[in-house]
């Protein structure tokens, strides 16, 4: 069912005094759209007409674009600060990860954003990824070049930490073939390929590159030909590799 049906399903909402609808709590709202930058957008694998975005005005905004394109469907409220990643559920078509400059990480049922769950990040966060071979961890870079993995099934401390970057680490990709496969990309100019396991055991680096494209602003692994790693840095340039070599 699309997100719409869901919003009706919670309670109809009301109006404010600028008349926007307002949902019933639960940090929710129906608005037109964002007031300030997006930040990050993801779509739903799983509702081809979903689309979530974040935004330095502190709101989720969620989209369906089956519909009219012309406002949100609703608005999730639940950072105090900008919002710079998110990540849709992989298998979970209703659970949305976010996480913001509130150092905050967070899970959340759309069908009913009350019920969220928390995890301090430390750092303002860069980017969230689900590890897609253990889809209940959740790994959050952040600008101390650290990468914290948690369990989304109960709030509490990382289950590792790992020193991923001397500086901000602003991107992480998980390898949707190899189990445990992680890269991570930096302003320090490099690339690191690391294994990651939910064992306890510690991440192993595996190699590091500088890809001569700068400061390093996105990694990603290609969905249909996994040992291709993609990166975009501050040179205006594109490097697209083999892993394998």
């Amino acid at each position: 069912a699309a997100i719409r049906a869901r919003v009706a399903a919670a309670g109809g909402p009301g109006r404010d005094k600028k008349g926007k609808k307002r949902g019933k709590g639960g940090g929710r709202e129906v608005v037109n759209g964002h007031t300030d930058a997006v930040m990050c957008l993801d779509w739903s694998e799983l509702q081809r007409n979903v689309l979530a975005s974040g935004s330095a005005d502190h709101t989720v905004q969620l989209w369906d674009l089956a519909g009219a394109h012309g406002s949100s469907v609703s608005a999730l409220t639940h950072h105090d600060d900008k919002v710079s990643a998110l990540a849709w559920h992989p298998t979970e078509a209703a659970v949305l990860a976010t996480a913001g400059f509130d150092q905050r990480a967070a899970v959340v049922d759309v069908r009913a954003p009350s019920a969220l769950r928390y995890w301090e990040t430390g750092a303002d966060a860069e980017a969230i990824a689900w590890d897609p071979f253990s889809s209940h961890l959740l790994a959050v870079s952040s600008d101390d070049g650290a990468v914290r993995c948690f369990d989304a099934r109960q709030p509490g401390a990382p289950l590792w930490t790992l020193d991923a970057h001397r500086t901000d680490c602003t991107s992480l990709s998980y390898n949707s073939v190899v189990p445990g496969l992680l890269a991570t990309g930096s302003s320090e100019k490099n690339v690191k390929l690391w294994s990651v396991h939910d064992s306890g055991s510690k991440p192993r680096l595996i190699a590091t590159k500088d890809l001569e494209i700068g400061g390093v602003f996105d990694v990603k692994f290609s969905p249909d030909a996994p040992s291709l790693l993609a990166a975009g840095g501050s040179k205006g340039k594109l490097n697209i590799g083999n892993v394998l070599e």
